[in-house]
């Protein structure tokens, strides 16, 4: 809109400032505009000059878009150009079906029985690197256009997150952070760079935790199978009840029970973290396999891409806490006078809960105690590993 000062400003812009001061003072001169009431606001001219000018360089321009990301954009909503996730259409490269395996090797995706026929011919095929591919994928669309003025989105508007076309830049998105949409996408390239090499790195170390405790379950187990601490416990308890005889015969059962919970407890525990890691592992595994892909195909978004790195950015700023519980002894009391009390001759303290937990809060229950942390901020033993990550970051800073 023309001000009669001479300056332009949108008529959005027009109406708020009237709205909230009842006066329209020009941001440029700091003229006053002399309006008095609504309706003169629809009486201002349009600055056709600016209007024309917008026009006569879209239609002049070379429509040359996207040139780093082949022409194709990322969207969902066409309003908003948001993610859009339908089931998995990539198709395999020996059989056109659906595709579930990818590698990293061949750089090629499979579905599960063509990728096993492949990677089972010889040895150094088998030792390829096979990653699940997510089950959704993002829809590949033409570049979107303006629903208003049926023009190409050429811009991006950060401060409300969507994408515009030259007139809504210049109309109604003046005094906002606007990006050309081809340039943002590049300098977002390198932010999913960086994601994605902290992301291996946080991957690597879930894996190495994992197999960690891997270990300490299968040792846990053979040496319960080897030699079982609490057979001695077990012995004493049988010898105590055979000589109180049939009353105490539900008792010693009762007992039997509590130690074999107990001997099973560290093991479930240890399981149930080791779940709850190939979980994570999973999860994490997915979104840098989905990433790896966009960024071999050079395929970039911004909303979506704006979603990724905030999906990626909440993993990344997870810490795992990893807690051992302190081990309490397993103790038993007899009783020497147990026929006047048969009922209360055996007192026991036998712990059944879970020896390990893991989770990704550090406020743990006053009987456990931190045994590690497992994220890119962690301290424990991953001095050498961080400082690899931020040679690596500074590399691709400056590269």
């Amino acid at each position: 809109m023309l001000l009669v000062c001479g300056h332009d400003m949108c008529r959005h812009c027009i109406k708020y400032l009237y709205k909230k001061n009842k006066q329209v003072i020009c941001k440029v001169c700091q003229a006053d505009c002399m309006i008095k009431c609504d309706d003169e606001i629809s009486n201002i001219p349009i600055h056709y000059f600016i209007v024309g000018k917008v026009w006569y360089s879209t239609y002049k321009r070379q429509r040359k878009i996207y040139q780093d990301i082949s022409n194709i954009r990322m969207t969902t909503f066409p309003s908003k150009s948001s993610i859009k996730t339908k089931e998995n259409c990539q198709n395999c490269q020996n059989c056109q079906k659906y595709a579930a395996i990818f590698c990293e090797q061949c750089d090629e995706a499979y579905c599960a029985d063509c990728s096993q026929e492949i990677h089972m011919e010889n040895h150094i095929m088998s030792q390829h690197d096979l990653n699940k591919l997510d089950i959704s994928h993002l829809e590949l669309l033409q570049a979107s256009k303006c629903d208003l003025h049926l023009k190409i989105n050429d811009f991006i508007c950060i401060t409300c997150e969507t994408e515009l076309c030259p007139v809504c830049a210049v109309e109604n998105h003046r005094h906002h952070d606007v990006h050309h949409l081809e340039k943002y996408n590049i300098s977002q390239a390198q932010r999913l760079n960086e994601y994605s090499l902290k992301g291996d790195i946080l991957l690597n170390r879930l894996k190495h935790y994992r197999d960690k405790f891997n270990e300490k379950v299968q040792k846990h187990r053979c040496s319960n199978f080897k030699k079982n601490k609490n057979e001695q416990n077990k012995k004493d308890i049988s010898t105590y009840v055979s000589s109180v005889i049939g009353t105490l015969q539900c008792l010693e059962q009762r007992f039997f029970s509590m130690i074999d919970q107990a001997e099973q407890s560290s093991s479930k525990s240890m399981t149930h973290v080791v779940g709850q890691l190939n979980s994570f592992v999973d999860d994490l595994q997915s979104k840098l396999n989905l990433l790896n892909v966009l960024l071999k195909t050079n395929n970039y978004s911004s909303i979506a891409m704006l979603d990724h790195i905030a999906g990626i950015e909440r993993m990344l700023d997870t810490t795992y806490y990893l807690a051992k519980k302190n081990k309490a002894k397993s103790s038993i009391t007899f009783d020497e006078n147990i026929y006047a009390t048969v009922q209360r001759s055996v007192l026991f303290d036998i712990d059944t809960s879970d020896r390990y937990v893991l989770g990704c809060s550090p406020d743990l229950l006053p009987e456990y105690t931190l045994s590690a942390t497992i994220g890119l901020n962690s301290d424990d033993n991953n001095g050498k590993r961080n400082s690899t990550l931020s040679l690596l970051c500074q590399q691709i800073n400056h590269g």
